[in-house]
């Protein structure tokens, strides 16, 4: 749908605007849900069961009973586990529609998807972070995306949720360290402080990128490439 259909040509102009190449989409599955309510579910109800898709997180009941999409109007960036099997999805809204909810809708806990224990990008991410020893863990799933293109290929991040116990178990089967590159805000400097709360408990030793005030990882390596980062 993103990359062909009709109903997703708003959708188009944004991945291109903020730079993302079709060999990026294909490579991270990026899709868009349309707008319609039922868009998604049109085409599931075939197969599965309105239960099981409320369920797995792709469809929402309401009091009276209508199910319909839980993501619509928005680009879809699937999350996988270790072993690369989809769980769940973040979507992001498309500009101009903040009253459809908030920035970033997540899938919520299911049986197959526990956020506290899923890291995205890592089951790409495992081999180059086992090579070099060390992971980067960034905020965004496009921070995550510019800096693979960026060569950063042992970047991931934690799918919108607090960086707790369950992420620095992963991330320390794969490396010794953990570079966190957060947005340069408040915000990002109380993720990164949160960290040190695991120092003691497991052998992954986090460090704190500092970046140019105003930029997140994205724009940082758009304007000065992925090795200007690592010096950083």
């Amino acid at each position: 749908t993103l990359l062909e259909g009709r109903e997703a040509e708003d959708a188009r102009a944004y991945v291109k605007e903020r730079g993302l190449s079709p060999e990026s989409i294909e490579a991270f599955g990026i899709g868009y849900a349309p707008g319609y309510p039922d868009f998604l579910l049109r085409r599931l109800v075939k197969s599965l069961s309105a239960e099981l898709l409320v369920e797995a997180g792709l469809a929402l009941k309401d009091q009276e009973g209508n199910v319909r999409d839980r993501f619509r109007r928005r680009i879809t960036f699937p999350v996988h586990d270790l072993s690369g099997k989809a769980v769940g999805i973040g979507a992001r809204i498309l500009p101009g529609g903040r009253e459809d909810g908030p920035k970033y809708l997540n899938s919520p806990e299911t049986p197959v998807y526990r956020k506290a224990e899923v890291i995205y990008n890592l089951q790409r991410a495992k081999a180059s972070a086992t090579r070099s020893g060390e992971v980067f863990l960034v905020e965004g799933y496009t921070d995550v995306i510019a800096m693979v293109r960026a060569g950063v290929t042992n970047t991931v991040a934690t799918c919108g949720t607090a960086l707790g116990e369950g992420h620095f178990r992963l991330a320390s089967r794969f490396a010794q360290r953990m570079v966190l590159a957060f947005d340069s805000d408040d915000a990002g400097a109380r993720a990164a402080e949160r960290a040190f709360e695991f120092v003691e408990r497991f052998p992954v030793q986090p460090v704190v990128l500092i970046l140019p005030e105003g930029l997140d990882p994205a724009d940082f390596v758009d304007q000065h490439g992925g090795e200007t980062l690592r010096e950083l």
